[in-house]
């Protein structure tokens, strides 16, 4: 049965090497999809309102190679397997726009890791920032941060307070905004913010 479902902070949708039971879309809070565990788990990417995930595994017929949890108290619409299957089937209208859907996904998460997998880690923190940014505010702990920019916490927390001296940012607890885009941007193409 399909409906809503809500999930407290650190509660798993699925977890890693199952196929879902289902897809979800964000409708309030935020999702983590987050590969490994332990001191440095790899945060693939994270969903917010609006955002899908479980679709791709379910619709390649493979398991998921991360699991996924609540960042924070999180509701999502839950869409069983059986009527997402069901749902493209007898509607190839939607069917259509879902697959748009997962190109423009695609594409997106292709970008983002080519812009995290060269340069400093300042320019890979940059690119992030850059990326994750809503409204020029980013939603996310510094431990999430690292997580997505593959690196040790205490790295990371150095970059931003060098963000910080440099006025490019303001830090608060679980959340930062950008108040010079434009700098942050130089540092994500290599070049220092002081220029």
């Amino acid at each position: 049965m399909s409906g809503a479902a809500d999930h407290g902070a650190g509660v798993l949708a699925y977890a890693a090497d199952q196929l879902p039971d289902g897809v979800w879309i964000v409708r309030s809070g935020a999702v983590e999809l987050v590969l490994g565990s332990g001191r440095n788990p790899v945060v693939a990417q994270v969903m917010r309102d609006g955002d899908v995930f479980g679709d791709i595994p379910l619709l390649i017929d493979r398991a998921s190679p991360h699991h996924s949890r609540a960042v924070r108290a999180t509701t999502c619409l839950w869409l069983a397997a059986q009527d997402f299957r069901r749902l493209l089937s007898n509607r190839p209208a939607i069917a259509g726009m879902w697959l748009r859907s997962c190109a423009a996904r695609y594409v997106d998460s292709q970008s983002r890791l080519l812009g995290l997998l060269d340069g400093s880690l300042a320019q890979r923190t940059a690119v992030l920032l850059l990326c994750e940014a809503r409204a020029g505010v980013v939603a996310l702990s510094q431990a999430t941060l690292a997580g997505m920019v593959g690196s040790p916490r205490p790295s990371v927390n150095r970059v931003l307070r060098t963000f910080r001296q440099q006025g490019l940012i303001t830090l608060n607890y679980g959340r930062l905004r950008i108040i010079d885009e434009a700098g942050l941007r130089y540092v994500a193409h290599g070049v220092s913010a002081a220029n």
